[in-house]
């Protein structure tokens, strides 16, 4: 926050969504900044990625793909949902809502800093289904993105409502590997430049690896905190 007695409001996490399967493994891909977790079935796989768009500021994203095709049976997996719009520090509404998203809008009970005006915020976020059913030998994938703004941004619009709903429309209508692709492009940028310490190789590991945690923290499209 800013100033000493300032504090932050906590936002709900637009995610919550995972398969109702046991998780064989959770890792994260530092390259992707995509965190992985996988799911097994005899013959079959999921992996769940969940991540913040590095391309798009505002969006978060949970992709979920499953490969059947080492199966002659088709699989229905369920899924769970446990996200609530429930927060200590902000109170939402539901603004809209239909089968496949959910708007929600708020405003901060206290300002960050003693007289100044309390924040509002709006999130937009993909519903997922009860279940969805792979066929044999295919692969299915199913791709969740959500959308947050807050008055405290530079809004490209009239309203927080209107902005982080037209975003999350435009995202639901691109293709799954543009999507996708778009954000581990914007990563790999990260890591195409380096510094190189003559002689000494572990050190220049080093420089790079907490470099590339730098560059990846903050964003070039808004300055420094």
């Amino acid at each position: 926050g800013r100033g000493e007695h300032s504090r932050r409001a906590r936002v709900p996490a637009p995610f919550g969504v995972r398969p109702r399967r046991p998780v064989m493994g959770t890792a994260l891909d530092v390259e992707s900044g995509m965190v992985e977790q996988v799911f097994r079935w005899p013959k079959a796989v999921a992996v769940q990625r969940t991540y913040f768009h590095r391309a798009w500021q505002h969006l978060a994203v949970v992709e979920i793909v499953v490969d059947n095709t080492g199966s002659g049976d088709p699989i229905e997996l369920q899924l769970d949902d446990d996200f609530s719009m429930e927060s200590e520090d902000i109170d939402f509404r539901i603004v809209s809502e239909d089968k496949h998203t959910t708007c929600i809008e708020g405003q901060t009970r206290e300002a960050e800093v003693a007289g100044e005006p309390a924040v509002g915020i709006a999130m937009c976020r993909s519903r997922p289904p009860a279940s969805m059913t792979v066929p044999a030998y295919s692969t299915t994938s199913l791709i969740l993105p959500s959308t947050v703004w807050t008055t405290l941004d530079p809004l490209p619009g009239p309203s927080v409502r209107q902005v982080v709903r037209a975003q999350h429309d435009l995202v639901r209508s691109m293709p799954e590997d543009d999507l996708q692709q778009l954000h581990v492009t914007a990563m790999q940028e990260l890591g195409e430049t380096g510094i190189e310490v003559e002689g000494n190789v572990e050190l220049s590991k080093l420089i790079n690896v907490s470099l590339w945690s730098i560059r990846a923290s903050i964003r070039e499209d808004r300055g420094m905190p």
